[in-house]
């Protein structure tokens, strides 16, 4: 992930256990022309927001409703992370650039629209799935820079 902006649902093909456990992933993604290690999608138009790629914590579905033509789901971040989430700031659930609508306490909200829900895993999330969470990396910044701990 660079950015969030979801062109495909992999399918996990192969496990390999080891001290490194090995995945194999099939895509309909082009992955010919990409070489071992190379970013995805780094040259291409940022649409989404700077993602690391790494999973800060696990946030719960609290609950979730049609709201117009979107989905509204309300999500429960575990602190310290909760601090670092803000209203019309960026946040990625699951490796999805998300916008945050409200933030109340340790619950933040976001609307899902019909092409997310229809081309990542969000269509089938329902209340109680537990969702990766990654805080926006200027977030992360500004809490060190704070010296706050988020880790």
């Amino acid at each position: 992930m660079f950015t969030g902006i979801i062109t495909d649902i992999g399918r996990v093909r192969q496990v390999k256990p080891g001290g490194d456990t090995a995945f194999t992933i099939a895509t309909a993604y082009d992955t010919h022309d990409i070489a071992i290690g190379a970013s995805i999608r780094v040259g291409d138009e940022l649409g989404g927001h700077v993602l690391a790629g790494h999973v800060d914590a696990v946030a719960e579905i609290v609950s979730r409703r049609p709201e117009g033509d979107s989905v509204r789901y309300l999500f429960d971040a575990p602190p310290p992370f909760d601090k670092a989430i803000a209203p019309k700031g960026s946040v990625a659930l699951d490796g999805v650039s998300l916008t945050v609508n409200e933030v109340d306490g340790r619950r933040f909200g976001v609307n899902i629209i019909p092409h997310t829900q229809a081309k990542t895993t969000f269509g089938a999330a329902r209340p109680g799935d537990r969702v990766n969470l990654e805080i926006d990396v200027l977030a992360r910044y500004v809490a060190r820079i704070l010296g706050k701990d988020l880790a």
